[in-house]
């Protein structure tokens, strides 16, 4: 990632994030289409921006968030459902949903029919809360498990709040402040847990990019705020909507293709097919015969390894045990797991650190021992 994509990064996160449209599903979708790869620097980088969204909310309501201890206790009954869900849930969502394009797109789309039909119905609905105090705590827990729906990429936290609201009787622009008011305890949480599991461990050269985005975040965040409690008090959710399904049609129609089309630093567009090598069980089998390659097992938790097995590197820690694999980008190297997804992501991290020549074991352990090889239950 360059400083470039830093900034265009930070100003899809600034306009999208309180917006019913999803930023982290924009922010997969601009991520490929600008030629970043998904490593762990960047889906933390996407994380850490949303702080610069935050800061704009309490910017603008820091008497609500500081003041009103009313707001504040309906705000954190809201959070809990997301809190928990989200800390149970850390590894699964950021290595298997982040960054993956289908559950993006597919969420983008039903999500925009969602609230077409949603809107609808509640346009039509008496709205009887003008203001947050008059919540119960039974109804802010509602609207928190509206949003912990949200953490799947594409279904968008804000569209998911706002939704929550005007289902508990919330008015239209009440509902909205209420969802930027939840934002700050869910992503203030989300982000200081992943710079916590990630142990702080960047660069200066990385640091500078988090500044950026930190920065272009809230600067966005800021405008797109004012703009958007005006303008939903004088209009609908069925464009918002519209939206989502035509930009989900379109990212459908562009990933459908082998490859994945992307703008890249140069602006001109060009393919970028999978940059690793799919192999099974008998392929493996037969280049285990004369081994050349580096072989690593990536599943966790540790269930046993194939024979020959030269490293054992969790999925979501490559970049943590760069030390581990070889020097040289274009050294083979083969991962395998137990059923081909976690190798698979491993693959897309190794491809986006330099490596040139991957291989994937696509149905992993599973197939090979289906096959009647050997799988060695103790590490040796």
């Amino acid at each position: 990632m360059d400083l470039f994509q830093a900034l265009i990064l930070s100003i899809v996160e600034g306009i999208t994030e309180f917006l019913p449209v999803s930023s982290t599903g924009h922010l997969i979708l601009f991520s490929h289409l600008l030629g970043i790869p998904q490593t762990d620097f960047v889906k933390s980088f996407e994380i850490f921006i949303q702080l610069g969204a935050i800061l704009a909310v309490i910017f603008l309501y820091w008497k609500s968030i500081l003041v009103n201890r009313n707001v504040i206790k309906k705000v954190l009954m809201a959070f809990l459902p997301t809190g928990i869900l989200g800390f149970i849930l850390y590894k699964p969502v950021k290595y298997l949903l982040l960054g993956n394009i289908i559950v993006t797109v597919t969420s983008l789309f039903i999500g925009g029919i969602c609230l077409i039909i949603l809107e609808r119905y509640f346009w039509k609905k008496e709205k009887k809360l003008s203001k947050i105090e008059n919540l119960s705590l039974k109804q802010s827990f509602y609207i928190g498990l509206f949003q912990s729906v949200s953490m799947i990429p594409g279904v968008s936290r804000a569209a998911a709040t706002i939704f929550g609201g005007l289902f508990t009787g919330l008015d239209r622009k009440t509902a909205v402040e209420f969802s930027f008011l939840l934002a700050v305890p869910t992503m203030l949480a989300a982000t200081g847990y992943d710079l916590f599991k990630s142990s702080f461990s960047f660069d200066s050269y990385q640091w500078m990019l988090l500044g950026i985005g930190f920065a272009g975040a809230f600067i966005t965040a800021l405008y797109t705020i004012k703009y958007f409690l005006r303008y939903i008090q004088r209009h609908s959710f069925v464009s918002f909507g519209i939206y989502r399904i035509v930009l989900a049609i379109i990212f459908l129609i562009l990933f459908s293709f082998n490859g994945k089309v992307y703008i890249n630093q140069n602006s001109q567009a060009q393919i970028d097919s999978q940059q690793y090598q799919d192999i099974n069980s008998d392929e493996l089998y037969t280049m285990l015969k004369n081994k050349d390659f580096y072989f690593v097992n990536v599943h966790i938790p540790f269930e046993g390894e194939i024979e020959k097995t030269d490293a054992f590197i969790p999925y979501d820690e490559i970049e943590k045990n760069f030390d581990k694999l070889p020097k040289d980008k274009n050294a083979k190297i083969v991962l395998y797991c137990r059923s081909g997804r976690m190798s698979a992501i491993a693959a897309k991290t190794l491809t986006g650190l330099g490596y040139t020549n991957i291989y994937n074991h696509i149905l992993g352990m599973h197939d090979w021992q289906s096959k009647g090889f050997k799988l060695l239950d103790i590490r040796q």
